[in-house]
């Protein structure tokens, strides 16, 4: 999501930069009604104006602020890594992402989430995983059962409800790795092949223990 005059200039993407982390700074501080783009600019050391060019509204701001999450993600995984451990990577590198800085993007995803859940981490996040998706076709990993982008969308909702629920305090932040793990392994059992299932199951059923520590998740 881009302003009204986006530009790929070194100075424009800079400043940009500079927008999304004065409104990360801000949303630790303030919640998102006391975020203003007067103050991001302030912040960012940058004219209102260019706010409004290079980025926009307040919510534009926010899903930029979004929009760099998956950013970092996309930076920290490798999406053509084999087998069911490279979906776990992209997914559990937008929880470590999102960790990093949680009152910030607790705050940005609350907004979003409640003006509109169908733009916050759909995009670059569906681009990830579907890279990841193509690859496990073609290495045997799913069996094409369900079709690979519903498989990807059936990923993003359970992600999605997932960090909803860590938004609204439903869930620590020592729980949601293991959270996310557990939705995506579910998602998962129906999709990978015959011989690969035993195996995610079996690690379904060490998450499912009650006693049971987190999986760490590969990154």
């Amino acid at each position: 999501m881009t302003g009204t005059r986006p530009s790929n200039s070194g100075p424009s993407v800079r400043r940009r930069a500079a927008i999304v982390d004065a409104a990360r700074h801000l949303l630790r501080e303030h919640d998102v009604d006391g975020l203003t783009i007067p103050d991001v600019a302030a912040t960012a050391g940058v004219s209102v104006a260019t706010v409004y060019n290079l980025v926009g509204t307040r919510d534009q701001v926010l899903l930029a602020v979004v929009d760099e999450t998956v950013l970092e993600v996309e930076r920290l995984v490798d999406a053509s890594l084999p087998g069911v451990d490279g979906c776990l990577s992209i997914l559990a590198a937008g929880g470590e992402v999102i960790l990093s800085d949680p009152v910030a993007h607790r705050r940005a995803l609350g907004a979003l989430g409640a003006m509109a859940p169908d733009l916050w981490l759909d995009t670059g996040l569906a681009a990830l995983l579907g890279r990841w998706a193509d690859g496990a076709l073609a290495d045997g990993t799913l069996t094409g059962r369900p079709a690979t982008d519903t498989l990807v969308d059936l990923l993003q909702y359970g992600y999605r409800g997932v960090l909803i629920s860590w938004v609204f305090g439903l869930v620590h932040d020592e729980d949601l790795a293991t959270l996310i793990t557990r939705q995506a392994l579910h998602v998962l059992s129906d999709a990978v092949s015959e011989d690969d299932r035993p195996a995610l199951l079996e690690r379904l059923d060490r998450l499912d223990e009650p006693s049971g520590t987190a999986e760490r998740i590969p990154a």
